[in-house]
């Protein structure tokens, strides 16, 4: 009898969960990103330079799918850009420069599974996506890109402002496996919601 009323609370549960979802057929979304981490190269070699961890800022955009009511397929595109700090290994070099300044950028283009549940005007959702990253630096004396795996885990907030539009607040672990080394990042996203 304990099972059968479980049983009975969460089949009232889900199908809640299911009827509060929207009509819509998925959404896309665009907005402002910021990037907090090292992107650049970063060697285990005692000569290697230190680079010091970045502030990117740019935007992101995103669509959505919806495969059933709470589970949608996505892809994200994403462009951050700022300044790293690189400090040179100067126990080798007669004259040692400061600290150098390195122009810094990272895309990041991934896709997959997004699950959500929307509760009244607010839809939360969780995501796990997938693809590929890019990043380029360039200062006084050198220039660097790579391309390499990307992934990001986590999620976010849409609250609906009026009937198709809304506002995301969204927040990922960004890893990227740039330069034959793991970065572990975080990110941040708002931004304009629309649903179709």
């Amino acid at each position: 009898m304990r099972r059968l009323t479980v049983f009975g609370f969460v089949s009232l549960f889900l199908s809640t969960a299911a009827s509060a979802q929207t009509d819509s057929q998925g959404n896309i979304s665009f907005g402002y990103s910021y990037v907090r981490g090292t992107l650049s190269s970063s060697s285990n070699s005692p000569l290697a330079p230190t680079i010091s961890s970045s502030n990117l800022n740019g935007w992101y955009t995103s669509a959505e799918y919806k495969l059933v009511p709470w589970l949608g397929a996505v892809a994200d595109l994403s462009g951050d850009y700022g300044t790293e700090r690189v400090t040179p290994f100067c126990e080798v070099i007669p004259v040692c420069p400061g600290p150098l300044s390195a122009q810094a950028n990272v895309q990041t283009f991934l896709f997959g599974p997004r699950a959500s549940v929307s509760i009244g005007k607010v839809t939360l959702f969780a995501q796990g996506i997938f693809g590929g990253a890019h990043t380029s630096a360039s200062g006084t004396g050198f220039s660097d890109s790579d391309t390499s795996l990307g992934t990001a885990l986590g999620g976010g907030v849409d609250f609906r402002l009026a009937q198709t539009i809304g506002w995301r607040v969204q927040s990922d672990y960004l890893q990227t496996r740039l330069f034959g080394s793991v970065q572990n990042n975080f990110r941040f996203s708002t931004g304009v919601v629309v649903r179709f």
